[in-house]
């Protein structure tokens, strides 16, 4: 109990905001071909292209560090690391984030 009210008391709601509510649920009801599971598969597929241009983003970048480094390159083991290391790292951030682009279907 809590203010003189038990836990399973219902609060009155007035009649403008659930009128409202009321609306909201009719719109979003199976019959009318809106419901939570399509908003839901809408939000992932905007996910996945979002992370998909950042991952194809990040690959574009790493690519161009590796070919700045090689051109720039003294041949020392190290500098051969960091353009092997950066140019492998680009290569799957970008393959990964084109899959994930040609991967998510348009359902406009």
């Amino acid at each position: 109990m809590r203010n003189g009210r038990s836990i399973n008391q219902t609060i009155p709601i007035p009649t403008s905001i659930g009128k409202t509510y009321n609306s909201i649920l009719e719109l979003c009801s199976p019959k009318q071909g809106i419901g939570p599971d399509i908003a839901s598969k809408y939000h992932s597929m905007n996910v996945k292209r979002l992370f998909g241009t950042a991952l194809t983003l990040l690959g574009v970048v790493g690519l161009i560090y590796a070919a700045i480094l090689f051109i720039n390159t003294g041949g020392q083991t190290r500098d051969v690391k960091g353009i092997i290391i950066s140019g492998l790292l680009g290569l799957v951030f970008f393959v990964s984030g084109i899959g994930l682009l040609k991967g998510t279907k348009d359902e406009s």
